[in-house]
């Protein structure tokens, strides 16, 4: 299992920019916490263009 890019570009970009509004809201909001580890692992996708969630999908996809 590598880490190779399994997110398209827009995608990558996407994750980025939430992941930055929900650290703001996580900045400003009182359940901060929860915002502040999904900012920063929208972020790292963004940036690694990497997403664990699509590898799960593909694995066990309905065929």
């Amino acid at each position: 299992m590598g880490f190779t890019c399994n997110i398209t570009k827009k995608d990558r970009w996407t994750r980025v920019i939430f992941g930055g509004l929900f650290l703001l809201g996580a900045l400003l909001s009182w359940s901060k916490w929860f915002f502040i580890i999904l900012a920063v692992i929208m972020i790292m996708e963004g940036f690694i263009g990497w997403c664990g969630i699509a590898v799960f999908m593909d694995r066990f996809k309905i065929k």
